[in-house]
């Protein structure tokens, strides 16, 4: 299993739960429905393949291993909680939202094809290489860019130039990626 087959809202879920002790108040947190989170704990249970969390009729605590799993989480969601912290321009810096509720909108997808076309400098190779459509690299590079407030390329014809936001951003990135990597 890769961090790419992971859902990163669920993830910081997971660690909403650890924090407040039950899904109930975590769902609210995270702005899912209670039953739609305990899917996806149980989800991310069978996807680790441990028991995340102990039961009790007073709330929930993390297992060994769930405590693990949520400091790379949250170690994760620093990371790109920082790189969203960019300097925006003054016309977005009316648009942009907090960095921590950014990340509820981030997904694997955004970071898989941000790293592919920064590497690669072409979105027709970042294409090939992570083995997302087109469009979808496409639609995934401009919705980072809206939710930073910032552009991430440059567009040159057919390629692009990856801006000093975009290399920061890329950075980041990959260590959170790593993160949870190390988690699974």
């Amino acid at each position: 299993m890769s961090p790419y087959d992971l859902n990163f809202r669920h993830l910081l879920a997971v660690s909403a739960i650890a924090q407040l002790g039950s899904v109930s108040r975590a769902a609210g947190e995270v702005h899912l429905s209670q039953p739609a989170l305990t899917q996806a704990l149980v989800k991310l249970e069978q996807q680790f393949g441990h028991r995340l969390f102990d039961r009790r009729p007073d709330g929930m605590s993390p297992t060994a291993a769930g405590a693990e799993v949520v400091e790379r989480i949250d170690r994760a969601a620093n990371e790109l909680a920082r790189a969203f912290e960019l300097e925006p321009t003054e016309a977005s810096a009316r648009l942009a939202p907090d960095s921590r509720a950014m990340l509820r909108r981030v997904s694997f997808t955004h970071l898989r094809a941000v790293i592919a076309a920064v590497d690669s400098g072409n979105f027709v190779l970042a294409t090939r290489a992570t083995g997302i459509s087109a469009p979808s690299i496409h639609r995934a590079v401009r919705d980072l860019e809206r939710l930073a407030g910032v552009a991430l390329f440059e567009r040159r014809g057919r390629s692009v130039a990856p801006t000093a936001h975009a290399r920061r951003f890329v950075s980041a990135a990959r260590r959170a990626v790593a993160e949870i990597e190390a988690a699974v």
